[in-house]
């Protein structure tokens, strides 16, 4: 049991390192979901509109147009709006404690899924 102490410290230390590594990830994740709705909602509410004044097509923030009736421009639609969400924050400051921006924080944040 020698150099009991100098273990606990390192395994604090690692479990410190990767709570702070991993709340890169968190915050990131919320702020996309959170973007995600938002998207939603303005995707939503562009679609009312054109249906109310009879419109065949959409202006995405892109310059795209797409057809309020073809299924595919929904997610489309969505997609273009997320981008512009996120360009929009970009700069913001998301992280309270660090005071870093998305772009700093999506930059550090671990990369979720299969790296083959």
């Amino acid at each position: 049991m020698r150099n009991k102490g100098f273990f606990w410290f390192l395994t604090i230390l690692l479990a410190a390192v990767c709570v702070y590594q991993l709340s890169f990830t968190y915050v990131s994740t919320n702020v996309e979901k959170d973007a995600a709705k938002e998207a939603a909602i303005r995707v939503d509410e562009e679609f009312k509109k054109a249906t109310a004044a009879r419109q065949d097509s959409v202006l995405l923030p892109n310059e795209t147009k797409v057809a309020v009736k073809d299924p595919e421009s929904y997610d489309l639609a969505k997609a273009a709006y997320l981008n512009q969400i996120l360009k929009e924050k970009s700069q913001e400051k998301v992280y309270p404690v660090l005071g870093s921006t998305f772009q700093e924080v999506k930059s550090r944040s671990l990369a979720l899924g299969l790296d083959l």
